[in-house]
């Protein structure tokens, strides 16, 4: 061995056997070096030389042996995907969503996803994004899985995603592909992704789900969630859904349902951790164990005595008391809380005020009947916003659309004539002035050369002092 191959072996003393196996592994990283192949390295364990191992081995790494690079990674995806047998629609899905399934994944229907997944490969074939990432989930990938009939395995990679990612990744899908998608899914994973799905996709399921589907997706939703897209279904259907829920699903989506709408009580869930004045540490984990599952939260538990809030206890509290301490001990007593009629926006600003995660709701009584959690008070803030942000571009979607786009041109018209009007009557000011110094145009022809830097700095200085006035409105709503 020469000086510095022997300085790679870390002055480890080899038996025979070793030594003679060691020496293969540098002749052979030679030849390769000698061939022209760069890159070449060798390594022995210490541990198992000193151990007096009979087996030494080596690894010999070269440009050939490389890592695989993301395309040689994505066919090997491809080709594991591809490799597995065609399999049957899973046992869980009721058989009158099989028999929809299987319409749907006809010869026929899986000629358009063919078409539909070399549209999608062309797309991805330019995202810097799913060249990085072979292995990523996408709009294609879903497809080939549909088209192979590899149901299973569908199953198995949206699971891995996070619930918004799928709900993004649903959205691109048309509309029959993505009902289709949505039917394959766990009920589990499946709700959660509808609850990240815009109004407008969600409408598009809704709509196509028969009575069976509607229902299952309700009792898996929050309260407050199926709450939501109940009061924006037609009156016969919410009917139809009412009665075929469980009777304690019933009875509180009625509840909910009765509340006026932008008020704190049909944005509130009843789903939370309760707590009794009597128990201790120990005693309220065991609660929170039992209730913690369909609770909306369980960082913020609230101690209750005949329907009355007495105290707010946190998990940390909890978590840093002794197990025999009493649960009035680190409960706070100084509660704060928004009656069910309280606005929304004045809701989220209270919880931003206070910091708070979750804010407890009373009806006017002074009951506590659910919690409202900081998800939803930043959706409030969030379409409050933008809200206003439509109603000062005139662009606010009228009440049969969710968006802009879904606006006719006919109410576009009718919100901007108004201000087209005003512009028109200032313009005509505008010209009266001009006309008046015309004289003065005509003998110093150069003053007109100044009207359009006197007319773009107005409009300059009303664009500043509007935007002053808003950052200024919303710092006053924050504080």
């Amino acid at each position: 061995l020469s000086p510095a191959e022997k300085h790679r072996f870390n002055g480890v003393s080899f038996r025979k056997t070793e030594q003679r196996k060691a020496r293969l592994c540098v002749r052979r990283m030679r030849r390769l070096r000698h061939s022209g192949r760069q890159g070449g390295a060798f390594f022995v364990s210490r541990s198992a030389a000193s151990s007096g191992y009979r087996s030494c081995s080596c690894a010999v790494k070269t440009e050939e042996e490389r890592p695989m690079d993301m395309e040689e990674k994505k066919l090997t995806v491809d080709a594991a995907e591809q490799a597995l047998p065609v399999q049957e629609l899973p046992a869980d899905i009721p058989a009158e969503v099989r028999q929809k399934l299987a319409e749907d994944l006809n010869d026929e229907a899986t000629e358009d996803l063919k078409q539909d997944m070399r549209e999608a490969e062309k797309e991805e074939a330019n995202d810097e994004e799913v060249k990085a990432n072979p292995e990523m989930l996408t709009k294609s990938r879903l497809l080939k899985l549909l088209i192979k009939k590899q149901y299973v395995k569908l199953r198995e990679v949206t699971e891995e995603e996070q619930p918004a990612d799928l709900a993004e990744l649903l959205e691109e899908l048309d509309e029959n592909n993505r009902l289709v998608v949505f039917r394959l899914l766990k009920k589990d994973v499946a709700t959660e992704a509808f609850a990240y799905m815009s109004d407008e996709a969600r409408d598009d399921l809704v709509n196509a789900f028969s009575d069976v589907e509607l229902v299952s997706a309700i009792e898996e939703m929050s309260l407050d969630d199926a709450a939501d897209l109940l009061e924006d279904m037609p009156a016969g259907v919410v009917k139809r859904v009412l009665e075929k829920s469980s009777r304690q699903t019933r009875e509180s989506l009625n509840k909910l349902l009765n509340y006026p709408e932008s008020s704190a009580g049909s944005l509130m869930t009843p789903e939370y951790v309760r707590l009794r004045m009597d128990m201790t540490v120990e005693q309220a984990f065991a609660a929170i164990r039992k209730q913690g599952e369909n609770a909306e939260t369980v960082y913020t538990c609230y101690v209750v005595e005949r329907n009355r809030l007495k105290g707010v206890v946190s998990a940390r509290s909890l978590l840093l008391a002794d197990p025999s301490t009493p649960i009035t001990d680190i409960m706070d007593d100084n509660v704060v809380a928004v009656k069910v009629t309280d606005d929304q926006e004045f809701v989220a600003r209270e919880m931003q005020r206070y910091d708070f995660t979750a804010m407890p709701v009373l009806d006017n009584e002074g009951m506590f009947v659910g919690i409202i959690t900081i998800d939803d008070a930043i959706d409030v803030l969030t379409d409050e916003s933008t809200e206003d942000m439509q109603k000062m571009a005139a662009i606010l979607p009228d009440d049969d659309a969710t968006t802009y786009f879904g606006t006719s041109v006919w109410t576009h018209a009718k919100q901007r004539i108004p201000w087209l009007l005003i512009l028109m009557l200032s313009a005509t000011f505008t010209g009266m002035v001009t006309t008046h110094y015309e004289e003065a145009f005509v003998s110093l022809p150069l003053l007109v050369s100044f009207m359009p830097m006197l007319m773009d700095t107005a409009g300059n200085c009303g664009n500043q002092i509007s935007t002053c006035l808003l950052y200024t409105s919303d710092a006053a709503d924050d504080k």
